[in-house]
């Protein structure tokens, strides 16, 4: 008997081992070199690293203000809470489903922008939870009190602190109407995550509702070397769509707040007595706001499908880059500012190319440059000016150097630019750029194109 065992246990050692190395061998370097080239090279790490720092900095003011109890404290369990925030989980996944339809189309899923959007959207979550919730919604929580009324009002207005947090998005670039919109859903989304967090005390069910949100929002753009962005110039109609499309958005997290703080459930939180009259009242109002909730949700997508399609696609300007097989020797230079060509000197004087020689001086009216290079190309002169994620591509003659330079110059849309140059192929010389993803885009038939690994 007891060599039985003692065979049966040798086998299962045997087995572990067997799979731990083979895991380790095949799997694990594998998920590896995903994380690594997600780390480093994927598309979303240089804000994952911005995100990063902001989740540091929550944890230690949780810490410097004694709120480190969140972590520990849970009313509801994480499946329970995750209920509360049924709005947010419900649009989160017909967008993922979305996506994912998209992505299976076209036969190719970039791994290591997932992993990088996956690590994205947790800094995410865990930084704006834990500062918006876990911090400001407790802060404001011992200043006002725990009476129904307060509660309340520190859900409203935690909620709408979140919504304002998003205005700065303007200084990046977004147009204003998309901005008042974006603060509009966040307020809201930020009062039903209020709701959820108060009434089940579990900070980890929002951080997952927020991450998984944003993920499910960001996903169809994960294979694209260039998100999508919008754009200023749009009909009226893609304008009425998408506001009511946002107000519908905006009711349905508000109803899902109402819902969750009914009377009944808030008074149970409170410890205070509940009539039968109150709960039956409570049950009719729930009743309501989830039949509103249902309808405002096949509203939302009605509204989706019925829309005016180019209208609404003209909003956006999406980048589909062609790949182009090339081969040849990349030169490419990081910090470049002043370069000597026959008479004339080209140096950059605050994010300007000035021109000058013993006679003229004058600059090229591009703004914000980081850097340039010039390079002869066969008797021409090419000039290439990076300005972060647009590329200004010209061709020049010393002979025919003149104020208006700035006319010779193509303007090309190219994700953020690590570094500039040319490629070398069959004694022409190709305008290239190295992106902060490690792509390489080639200036071809005047086109950007993305060089096929």
């Amino acid at each position: 008997m007891k060599n039985n065992k003692l065979l049966k246990l040798i086998i299962i050692i045997l087995i572990g081992l067997i799979l731990f190395y083979g895991i380790l061998l095949f799997w694990g370097s594998s998920l590896a070199n995903i994380l690594y080239k997600a780390i480093f090279y994927g598309k979303y790490s240089t804000t994952f690293i911005g995100e990063l720092i902001l989740v540091i900095f929550a944890f230690i003011l949780i810490i410097l203000r004694k709120k480190s109890y969140i972590f520990k404290q849970k009313k509801e369990a994480f499946g329970i809470a995750i209920k509360r925030g049924m709005p947010v989980l419900i649009i989160s996944i017909i967008l993922f489903a979305y996506a994912m339809i998209n992505i299976l189309n076209n036969d190719y899923l970039n791994v290591p922008n997932v992993f990088s959007l996956i690590l994205l959207c947790l800094a995410i979550g865990f930084a704006e939870e834990l500062i918006f919730r876990g911090w400001l919604f407790n802060e404001l929580l011992e200043v006002y009190g725990n009476s129904r009324k307060k509660v309340i009002i520190v859900i409203i207005i935690s909620g709408f602190i979140f919504g304002c947090a998003h205005i700065t998005n303007v200084l990046s670039g977004q147009d204003l109407v998309t901005t008042i919109m974006q603060v509009l859903q966040s307020a809201s989304i930020g009062i039903l995550l209020a709701s959820a967090y108060y009434l089940s005390r579990n900070i980890w069910s929002v951080i997952f509702l927020h991450s998984f949100y944003d993920f499910a929002a960001l996903l169809s753009e994960v294979n694209s070397y260039k998100d999508c962005v919008t754009s200023n110039e749009i009909t009226k109609i893609a304008l009425i769509i998408t506001i009511i499309m946002s107000l519908i958005y905006s009711l349905i997290y508000l109803i899902g707040a109402y819902y969750n703080i009914q009377k009944s459930n808030m008074n149970k939180l409170l410890n205070e007595d509940v009539t039968e009259e109150i709960l039956t009242k409570d049950y009719t109002n729930k009743k309501r706001a989830n039949n509103v909730l249902v309808i405002l949700i096949i509203a939302l997508f009605i509204t989706a499908i019925i829309s005016p399609k180019d209208d609404i696609i003209n909003r956006q300007i999406c980048y589909d880059y062609e790949e182009i097989d090339m081969s040849g020797t990349i030169n490419y230079f990081l910090n470049t500012n002043s370069f000597n060509i026959d008479n004339y000197e080209f140096s950059l004087v605050k994010n300007k190319v000035v021109i000058k020689n013993n006679n003229t001086k004058f600059n090229i009216n591009i703004d914000n440059i980081k850097n340039f290079i010039i390079y002869n190309n066969n008797g021409l002169y090419t000039i290439i000016l990076n300005a972060g994620d647009i590329l200004y591509v010209g061709n020049i003659m010393t002979q025919d150097i003149n104020e208006n330079i700035e006319n010779n110059f193509s303007k090309y849309e190219v994700p953020d630019i690590a570094a500039i140059g040319y490629l070398e192929q069959e004694n022409v010389n190709y305008p290239i750029i190295k992106t902060t993803t490690n792509d390489y885009f080639v200036i071809k038939d005047n086109k950007a194109m993305v060089i096929k690994n």
